[in-house]
């Protein structure tokens, strides 16, 4: 739409500070000001939104847009699966997008549907958030997530993985560097691609001008994937002193995902996970919230992600993981930055992640105040992404 204005709100601008009053000024997809005077600009539509708090657009920096396992009955054909994968996860998209994700980065799936669902927004055939995806992920043979990923042995062939996944139209290389939670048979503390293995893809992937994030959960593993390059350390169930002094020292990210392993501890049989992949889980949680505490007090860079892979974590539930991080132990406005200005920075989005002039018009606007309530970002009055009104207008007058 046109030129517009929104005004009287309270707002929490994604660069430290809190406004409570202000005034954006929206032109086209972009943020043309924002001001604590009203401008004088009477020709331009207006929304007052006295009494509801504007954040940026939340991001999702972990989630698998084609998670959810499914079973084919009897004549059911890979190609039908796909295709269940791909509107599966428009829905999910545009779920998401209603309720203020504006941005996600999806860390992988199979037969690239992650890509053309991508590609689908960009060109407006399907409403969701801006996204930036992996393709297939980068594992060992027999690894965690072997079922979908490319499995690779040797640096040789975890180069040639990620070339072929650059060719694709990654964005993001990802590796597995342990064991994980739900393959059966691995392990979250041992150690699976090795060192070399990711700093080949890492290469790869850098001199492209794209990032490498590792699925990461024991000590060994997380290890080798920030001596290997990496720009972020996905899960981080292990990390020691040693650990975070290199994370600060290399400013690699941690994405902790607490609501899904949370959710896998706590209610995992009733979500039909393997009884398995529960007690592994129930035998992880607590270093993991240790960790993710330790992270945090030391000031290694946090960035959102909640591992959206199921109908039970969603794209679009980021207002729970924001509560999770808020619950264990992060303060509400650092628990914000994590899902927008951070998350924006690790996943390059330049023009996203704050509320300031030039940078794209997404806003989620709810009603009340998540400093003093952070359940308040489930409250949604409204969202707008790329300066067009998601919902339905708030406060038009």
């Amino acid at each position: 739409m046109a030129g517009y204005l929104l005004e009287n709100m309270r707002l929490i601008d994604g660069t430290g500070r809190v406004w409570d009053r202000a005034h954006i000024r929206v032109e086209g997809e972009r943020i043309q000001g924002v001001s604590e005077a009203r401008p004088m600009e009477d020709a331009v539509p207006a929304f007052d939104l006295t009494g509801k708090t504007a954040v940026p657009g939340l991001i999702n920096c972990h989630t698998h847009v084609c998670g959810q396992a499914l079973e084919g009955g009897p004549g059911v054909t890979p190609d039908q699966l796909v295709a269940e994968h791909a509107v599966r996860g428009a829905a999910w998209l545009e779920d998401a997008l209603l309720r203020g994700v504006t941005a996600i980065r999806d860390v992988g799936g199979g037969d690239h549907v992650d890509l053309a669902l991508k590609g689908m927004v960009e060109r407006g055939v399907i409403a969701g958030p801006r996204m930036r995806a992996s393709g297939r992920y980068i594992c060992m043979t027999g690894g965690h997530g072997w079922e979908r990923g490319l499995e690779v042995d040797g640096p040789d062939e975890a180069r040639r993985a990620a070339r072929l996944q650059l060719r694709a139209g990654a964005d993001t290389i990802k590796v597995m560097a342990t064991g994980g939670i739900l393959t059966p048979g691995t392990r979250p503390g041992s150690p699976q691609l090795t060192r070399e293995e990711m700093a080949a893809a890492a290469e790869e992937a850098h001199k492209a001008g794209r990032a490498v994030a590792a699925h990461a959960e024991g000590r060994e593993g997380i290890l080798n994937a920030i001596l290997a390059g990496v720009d972020s350390i996905e899960h981080g169930y292990e990390l020691d002193d040693e650990i975070i002094e290199l994370m600060l020292e290399r400013g690699t990210f941690l994405c902790p995902t607490l609501t899904c392993d949370l959710r896998i501890a706590e209610r995992g049989l009733e979500f039909g996970l393997s009884q398995e992949a529960v007690d592994k889980m129930n035998r992880w949680i607590d270093r993991l919230l240790e960790s993710f505490q330790r992270a945090y007090r030391a000031g290694v860079r946090i960035a959102a992600g909640n591992d959206a892979l199921a109908d039970w974590v969603t794209i679009g539930d980021m207002a729970g993981e924001i509560a999770a991080m808020v619950e264990h132990g992060m303060e509400p406005h650092d628990a914000l930055l994590a899902a927008t200005a951070e998350a924006a920075e690790l996943l390059r989005l330049s023009d996203e992640g704050t509320v300031e002039p030039g940078k794209r018009a997404n806003l989620l606007i709810v009603d009340g105040d998540p400093l003093a309530d952070i359940g308040s970002l489930a409250q949604v009055a409204g969202v707008i992404k790329d300066g067009e009104w998601v919902t339905e207008p708030v406060g038009e007058r």
